[in-house]
């Protein structure tokens, strides 16, 4: 087979009636269903857009509660630094209170050894 022979058969069987029939109904609906197609992966893509963008809203509503809510928080950092804060302190007037009682005791004993005038 030569390639006039082959060009005569493809020739004949593209003028094929029920071949054309075939192709130009698949052509009419191929057509339809791209077009719908398309529409509905615009539509999709459109959705998930505007889906992210109202997450992306709520994440950032939801960061600052939370930061409003932790923000005048006391937690257990800040009572453990407040304890030993305060056990320094109390250190701190113990002595002083115990150096004061022992003056004042000294000076009980010394005012029983002065007569008093």
């Amino acid at each position: 087979m030569n390639a006039r022979e082959l060009y005569d058969r493809a020739d004949s069987i593209a003028e094929n009636a029920f071949l054309k029939l075939v192709s130009r109904i698949s052509m009419g609906l191929a057509a339809p269903i791209v077009a719908v197609g398309i529409t509905w992966f615009g539509s999709t893509l459109w959705t998930i857009n505007n889906s992210q963008g109202e997450l992306g809203g709520k994440i950032a509503l939801l960061a600052q509660q939370i930061a409003q809510l932790s923000e005048g928080k006391y937690t257990v950092n800040d009572a453990n630094r407040d304890a030993k804060a305060q056990t320094v302190k109390d250190n701190k007037q113990d002595r002083r209170i115990n150096t004061l009682e022992t003056r004042f005791e000294r000076l009980q004993s010394l005012q029983t050894l002065v007569p008093p005038r």
